[in-house]
């Protein structure tokens, strides 16, 4: 062999071997690449994280999505209430906890259940379902967490506190004010409940899915269901029950307090109900949510505002509701406005304590609006 051929043996056989230990180079880089992704995070209790939003009670309306914009602004005494963490937060002048309530004379909301009822007020001492703790705060800043519950459709009957536990399906529950004496009323789902006299209301969904106005004393004793009917906006006044039919065309319905004698109200849509003396305030069909009042009977009615009006509320002689875009609004009685929140942003299930108004904004955060002397 000449020595031409030789150093194009040796050639060949060196840019081989350079083929080689790149390839295998770029295997063993390929190899450590994917030994070296991060592998998702476990939670300790051995339990699935999931990337999707907790669920949460269901609103007045199901069907209506939650607002998607971000408030334009938020007024001065606007604040956002405080995680109910272990500390308890510094208390300063401006605290919510620390500021008087201002029942007298300002009057409690009188739809502030079917706003969700996340708070309530005896007068003295607030309670409010917030990051998944029932908490209190009264009039000298004093702040507790009373237990680990998330709940909905607060009343207080004294010493006792009735509600809806997000936590266990849904189900009637009672505590007593300090945090003690927790118990267990009505098993199953339940929602709108509320509390008049010794008994307890509330629409009551079963294993098949299927809705029933129903009532359970306060002790627990005495469940009845009294009407197969999917309703919401239950409102409890005097002798009467009065609903919107979700299985009638949305009409505005009402039967007794046992049940019987079951009457058809306003065949028309109607929504957001609000119980005032002697008159039903509520909304039109879906797209327009007029306002309207009527009397207890279905009679009288009359047209209050031309506009769309949602989360009606009632308290200190005045209708509050919010418009289209979710500003807040005040109404004198004849549907005019009398205060505008626009500072406040978009504004959803507004429960009304005195004085403050809580609402949630669009992050479903809960926030409250102390008003100064304006009622």
């Amino acid at each position: 062999m000449n020595t031409d051929n030789k150093k194009l043996i040796t050639l060949i056989t060196v840019l081989v071997m350079i083929i080689v230990a790149m390839a295998t180079t770029l295997i063993l880089l390929l190899v450590n690449k994917g030994e070296e992704e991060p592998e998702p995070v476990q939670p300790t209790n051995g339990t699935t994280i999931s990337t999707e939003a907790p669920a949460t009670e269901p609103s007045a309306e199901p069907q209506t999505a939650a607002p998607e914009t971000a408030p334009s602004a938020e007024a001065e005494n606007t604040e956002a209430l405080p995680e109910s963490t272990e500390y308890v937060p510094e208390i300063t002048e401006t605290s919510i906890r620390s500021s008087s309530l201002g029942l007298a004379p300002y009057q409690l909301g009188t739809a502030n259940i079917l706003s969700g009822g996340y708070a309530a007020s005896d007068g003295d001492v607030c309670y409010i379902s917030e990051n998944g703790k029932l908490s209190t705060y009264d009039n000298n800043g004093n702040y507790t967490v009373l237990a680990d519950i998330e709940c909905h459709y607060l009343n207080i009957d004294g010493d006792r506190l009735y509600f809806c536990n997000s936590n266990d399906n849904n189900s009637v529950y009672t505590i007593k004010t300090d945090g003690t004496d927790l118990r267990k009323l009505q098993n199953g789902y339940c929602y709108e409940l509320t509390l008049s006299g010794d008994t307890l209301y509330f629409s009551y969904v079963d294993s098949n899915n299927r809705h029933y106005i129903s009532r359970v004393n306060t002790d627990g004793s005495g469940f009845e269901q009294l009407s197969q009917v999917n309703c919401w906006y239950m409102c409890v006044s005097e002798d009467r029950i009065y609903y919107v039919n979700y299985d009638n065309g949305y009409a505005l319905e009402s039967i007794g307090l046992d049940g019987s004698d079951r009457r058809v109200l306003i065949a028309d849509e109607t929504s957001d109900l609000c119980l005032v003396e002697d008159r039903i305030y509520y909304s039109s069909d879906r797209d327009t949510r007029w306002l309207y009042s009527a009397d207890k009977n279905g009679s009288d009615i009359k047209l209050l505002r031309k506009a769309y009006s949602k989360h009606n509320n009632y308290a200190n002689g005045y209708i509050y509701c919010t418009d289209k875009s979710g500003c807040l609004l005040r109404l004198n009685k004849d549907g005019s406005i009398a205060n505008t929140y626009s500072d406040l942003g978009e504004v959803s299930y507004p429960v009304i304590l005195g004085d403050s108004i809580f609402y949630h904004n669009p992050l479903n955060e809960i926030m409250r609006y102390k008003q100064s002397g304006e009622g």
